[in-house]
């Protein structure tokens, strides 16, 4: 094997070619083996490797998505309801919306506007996963159930878990959940 220069043929050690290939691969090889698996998506380990920025954002989704929803179901049944009021029956002073009003109300007052007003919100669910044995609860369900009915502490949140004083309903069959309800919940 060799290489052509300015009409002369160099000869290359095989060796060194070896070399000088393992020295292109070893830094490729090395940054692909320090990845580190990511967290799966919608659960605790996942909230905790984003950054507060993104909580925030993802947060303030979730509540502006929640208001969005009611707004457009009071927009449609307003639409339809003028109809049943022409049947008779319903009182032309009945609002199917009034039972609608907001439900996640307890942002930041002082920061309303901006991101930081949904961190009442994103520090319940820090404290709520500082516990490890949680980590397999989705944040989409600890969100919901911090609406106006439901809200509290991180702290009190996981002690209702583990006390089984919270019935989510749906919310059972992922690996480890049993763990964060506590082993001495009753089914």
């Amino acid at each position: 094997m060799g290489v052509k220069r300015a009409g002369k043929l160099v000869a290359i050690d095989l060796r060194a070619m070896q070399f000088y290939r393992f020295l292109l691969v070893l830094p490729i090889a090395a940054l692909c083996s320090c990845r580190h698996a990511k967290p799966v998506p919608g659960f605790g380990d996942q909230w905790r490797a984003m950054s507060r920025l993104e909580r925030q954002s993802y947060v303030s989704a979730f509540i502006d998505g929640d208001n969005t929803g009611t707004f457009n179901l009071c927009k449609a049944l307003n639409d339809k309801i003028v109809v049943l009021k022409l049947k008779g029956g319903v009182d032309v002073t009945d609002d199917p919306c009034r039972q609608f009003a907001p439900t996640f109300t307890h942002g930041d007052t002082k920061a309303a506007g901006t991101l930081n007003y949904v961190d009442p919100y994103v520090e319940v669910i820090d404290e709520f996963y500082t516990h490890p044995e949680c980590r397999v609860m989705p944040f989409t369900v600890i969100l919901e159930h911090l609406d106006d009915a439901e809200f509290k502490s991180g702290e009190a949140l996981y002690r209702s878990v583990r006390q089984g004083t919270e019935h989510w309903g749906f919310f059972s069959g992922f690996d480890g959940i049993e763990q964060c309800y506590g082993v001495d919940r009753k089914q």
